[in-house]
């Protein structure tokens, strides 16, 4: 039998080991062993309320003493946010998140997740308003903008996405960044004749997001050698998790053997029953109901007349039985 930490660096180790593994709910208990034993200590005051929250816990408590500790640590404002929305509080989590991002207007983060909230809040026309006052703030930091613009993309809102790329060039002029974003714009909404200008622009700017749109564009005209090319440079880089679905869908379209090495040959997917009886299965529908909680699906989910569950976090991750029996 093992033998367990006698003081509270051991039991803050091995809550890590614990979340390393993915076994959340031990990773709470071995923190929580640790806070007990040294509750002062801000790192492992922030890793018991993150671990709370990924295992469905309340933690939002714990992410107030988290801040307390460590008040200049934004990460515990995030995990407070979270916190305070998963335990039906989500008024509170965006006032918090607004009065951060009014005192610290070039936390991207910050704008992001309160965006997503008043988003799915139900808020669709004003959810990316702080973005505005800090650009008012700081009109000239060119990632906020361009975080401002990408917030938008995800909503489909092409017209305003232009007018803050229009803004940002009257005020710091026709910027590289701004050019891709013109062509990205153009692509995604649709523009196939205003794309094939903006893609040509910029054909000698390397960026990952760019060259993703172009490639999406050649897939709509029907461009599969230029789309193919693409991918296979885009490989060579970060982005090539996001690339290889691309190159799967063109290599199925031209027939191209590789397809099978890639995909399979029966593909690698299957469908099959998990052994749930009929009592379980409707004891997991109710769980998943309950998490079921926002107006709208989040920007970055891509449900057509469907839904997913509300948490940002990984689902397994999760203490309730009913969960933890399917993961297993």
């Amino acid at each position: 039998m093992a033998r367990l930490p006698r003081d509270a660096a051991g039991w803050q180790r091995l809550g890590f080991a614990y979340g390393e593994a993915q076994r959340i709910p031990e990773a709470v208990g071995a923190f929580a062993e640790a806070a007990t034993l040294d509750p002062g200590d801000p790192l492992t005051a922030f890793a018991h309320a993150q671990a709370c929250l990924d295992a469905g816990y309340p933690a939002a408590a714990l992410f107030a003493r988290a801040r307390m500790l460590a008040p200049g640590n934004l990460a515990t404002v995030t995990g407070s946010a979270a916190a305070l929305a998963a335990e039906g509080q989500p008024e509170a989590a965006m006032a918090l998140l607004a009065d951060t991002v009014r005192r610290h207007p070039d936390w991207l983060a910050g704008h992001t997740q309160l965006a997503a909230l008043r988003w799915t809040s139900g808020d669709a026309r004003h959810f990316a308003r702080s973005y505005a006052s800090a650009c008012e703030a700081q009109p000239h930091n060119l990632p906020l903008r361009l975080a401002w613009f990408s917030t938008l993309m995800q909503a489909r809102d092409w017209p305003a996405a232009l007018a803050i790329i229009a803004d940002g060039e009257s005020l710091m002029g026709t910027l590289p960044a701004f050019a891709a974003a013109r062509a990205v714009l153009a692509g995604e909404s649709g523009d196939l004749e205003c794309a094939e200008e903006w893609f040509a622009r910029t054909a000698s700017i390397r960026d990952d997001a760019l060259g993703i749109a172009h490639l999406r564009h050649c897939l709509r005209t029907a461009k599969l050698e230029q789309a193919e090319s693409l991918a296979l440079a885009l490989l060579e880089g970060r982005a090539a998790p996001l690339v290889w679905p691309y190159l799967s869908v063109i290599w199925r379209l031209r027939g191209d053997a590789r397809a099978h090495w890639l995909d399979g040959a029966p593909p690698y997917i299957r469908a099959f029953d998990l052994p749930l009886s009929i009592d379980e299965l409707e004891a997991l529908a109710a769980v998943l109901r309950r998490l079921l909680t926002r107006r709208a699906p989040h920007l970055e989910q891509s449900v057509r007349g469907g839904t997913q569950t509300d948490t940002d976090r990984q689902l397994f991750f999760r203490a309730e039985p009913e969960i933890q029996n399917v993961r297993a």
